[in-house]
């Protein structure tokens, strides 16, 4: 197995080769796989030391050098190599260089630890909030069931898109309980979320969930969930723009390109792939917008003040919050991450869960999906397909926010000519 990695430009950034081996390819071979990644070897000193990697290798080679194109910017080179044949290659930007902007240390905990410790947090908390609920009569289990149904449907939909299916029947039906485990154990999270949450957030904003309301209740032609969709589309067009431009000022602070983490490749892959992608990106939404609104309620409840409770959530969203990506620069980490925390809270305070959801799915569909200006590129049709549900969501949710003020004035009665 040989796996390569390019980078936006097509150059080689990373080679990894399981046996059997690749013929053709010798240690003696290292200035092509620098030349692949368009660097020269003479560029690079090479170093004494060994790398930990997943994979057999009895020879190590580090280098450390610049891009001649973008100087500013120091390089690692790591390559390794088996029985006399690399097995692998990678180019990454040397932190400890000098002439990179100093980054700070790793902080003593990591906010992907903070985000996982609050995910099985809510879930626990979750459960023991939502049996006193349900058992107190306060919990609405008729519409946690029927959120829960529809996640675990998509769920399985999903996976019939994106799966790759099999003849075998042993196989096929290996896989499809593999899924249905994961797609029940997911349903029954965010059952418990939505129970344990509803009668707190009910009593502390019952705005908040007027519209989820309504959609959960099967009135989705109501003018205010239409008004949340259209608040949703434009909320996570707001929190991809904060994210991508984060990736845009961060070159020219002195810290190198990145692609981002949360690349939605396999939407290149065909429709299949595409719609799994987009249902995903969706249930993401779903989840993270209940935890939010299950920390703000819990917030408020715990410091009694609204306005000390929205800085406790401003305060751990710049922590934890790394999905918004990471720079290599703090304070631009940072900013961009208060940013989309203040817009998150302006959605979930002001237009509600509905519109919270549909901005946090939308931010990772627009994040997360390939996209080009050149509509004519051989990718150009994971635009096309975003921008067509673009006009879709908006045109229905337009035209289901109107519909309240269209019927309201056909009611008004007309005064007769004599009357005045």
């Amino acid at each position: 197995m040989t796996r390569v990695h390019l980078d936006p430009q097509g150059r080689l950034a990373g080679y990894m080769a399981v046996a059997p081996l690749p013929e053709g390819v010798r240690e003696s071979d290292w200035p092509r796989f620098f030349e692949a990644a368009g660097l020269d070897v003479g560029d690079f000193e090479e170093l004494e030391g060994s790398a930990s990697l997943a994979l057999p290798a009895d020879e190590f080679h580090i280098w450390r050098g610049r891009d001649p194109a973008a100087p500013h910017v120091p390089l690692r080179a790591v390559g390794a190599s088996f029985g006399g044949r690399p097995v692998f290659f990678e180019v990454d930007p040397d932190r400890h260089l000098p002439g990179l902007p100093d980054h700070p240390a790793e902080p003593l905990v990591p906010g992907g630890l903070i985000r996982d410790l609050l995910k099985f947090g809510s879930l626990f908390a979750g459960i023991w909030f939502a049996r006193r609920n349900a058992r107190s009569g306060r919990g609405d289990v008729r519409g946690a069931l029927r959120l829960s149904a529809a996640l675990l449907l998509l769920q399985l939909a999903i996976w019939i898109f994106e799966a790759d299916h099999v003849l075998d029947l042993a196989v096929e039906s290996s896989l499809f309980l593999d899924k249905l485990g994961q797609a029940v154990f997911s349903a029954a999270w965010l059952w418990a979320i939505y129970v344990a949450i509803k009668p707190y957030a009910r009593r502390t904003w019952p705005q908040c969930l007027v519209s989820w309301s309504r959609l959960v209740a099967g009135r989705w032609r109501d003018a205010l969930v239409g008004r949340d969709l259209l608040l949703g589309l434009c909320g996570g067009t707001l929190l991809a723009l904060v994210q991508r431009l984060q990736a845009v000022l961060a070159p020219h602070l002195g810290a190198p390109f990145r692609l981002p983490a949360d690349f939605e490749l396999r939407a290149l892959l065909g429709s299949g792939q595409r719609f799994g992608a987009l249902g995903w990106d969706l249930l993401d939404g779903a989840f993270g917008a209940m935890v939010v609104v299950f920390l703000l309620v819990g917030f408020r409840h715990l410091l009694r003040r609204a306005w000390i409770a929205n800085l406790a959530f401003l305060a751990l969203a710049a922590v934890a919050w790394e999905d918004m990506g990471s720079s290599g620069l703090a304070t631009l980490d940072l900013a961009s991450r208060l940013l989309g925390g203040a817009l998150l809270l302006l959605l979930v305070t002001r237009a509600g869960l509905l519109a919270s959801i549909l901005a946090f799915g939308w931010a990772t569909v627009l994040g997360g999906f390939p996209l080009t200006a050149q509509l004519s590129s051989w990718h150009a049709d994971t635009t096309w397909f975003v921008l067509a549900l673009t006009a879709i969501l908006a045109a229905f949710g337009a035209r289901r926010a109107t519909a309240g003020t269209r019927g309201a004035a056909s009611r008004i009665p007309t005064p007769s000519p004599g009357v005045r």
